[in-house]
């Protein structure tokens, strides 16, 4: 496990600092998705019967792909990528508890909601970039909505998995739409990959 887990974060590295700004974009590409399929091996470990994992697994390859796909096109990772998290939801919701499923726990997720998705519209119909509106605010809705289940699994890998999600998307987000972030790859890759890596290692904890 040690090994796999060291072998992801050095493949990131490799990728964030050494291959993401790679000019020929086929090799770029081919490096970014090479964390996801250890982490997509790693997962395989930990399927089981149960269908929470399943879901999840699939997921993770959802998101794989996607990975390549929104270097070419946005749309086309944003819309792979909706898929990925839809895959999530029903993991999630499989390993929780209904005396876990707290209402509480939607408030700060919608809050987050209402408030990036304010910021994000205002700025994308100045750009000129109001056919992503909608889109992007399904998207907003459905990656909540994934944080919140995680939220209710108790399991602190899937929560640490959701949340770091949340904010590599709000970076890219904040980054294409708001303003340039600072060495914007590097935050993004970072919370992306130990986002998925979390959520993979959530697996062996799931009842």
């Amino acid at each position: 496990m040690q090994v796999k887990i060291g072998l992801i974060v050095l493949m990131s590295i490799v990728y964030i600092l050494l291959m993401s700004d790679q000019s020929n974009q086929i090799v770029s590409v081919i490096f970014k998705i090479v964390p996801m399929l250890l982490i997509v091996h790693l997962a395989l470990s930990s399927v089981r019967t149960h269908k929470a994992n399943l879901w999840i697994l699939a997921g993770l390859i959802v998101c794989t792909v996607a990975d390549a796909a929104i270097a070419f096109s946005f749309l086309a990772g944003l819309v792979i990528f909706l898929v990925g998290h839809l895959l999530y939801i029903p993991g999630f919701y499989k390993a929780t508890l209904k005396k876990n499923r707290k209402k509480r726990v939607v408030l700060p997720y919608a809050l987050y909601g209402f408030l990036a998705g304010s910021i994000l519209i205002h700025s994308m119909l100045q750009s000129g970039e109001g056919a992503l509106v909608i889109p992007v605010l399904f998207y907003i809705l459905v990656i909540t909505s994934m944080g919140i289940v995680a939220c209710w699994t108790r399991n602190r890998f899937a929560l640490f998995g959701s949340i770091l999600f949340i904010v590599s998307d709000t970076i890219l987000a904040w980054n294409l739409f708001v303003s340039a972030v600072p060495h914007s790859t590097v935050w993004i890759m970072t919370t992306y990959y130990s986002a998925q890596l979390f959520i993979a290692l959530s697996m062996k904890r799931l009842p």
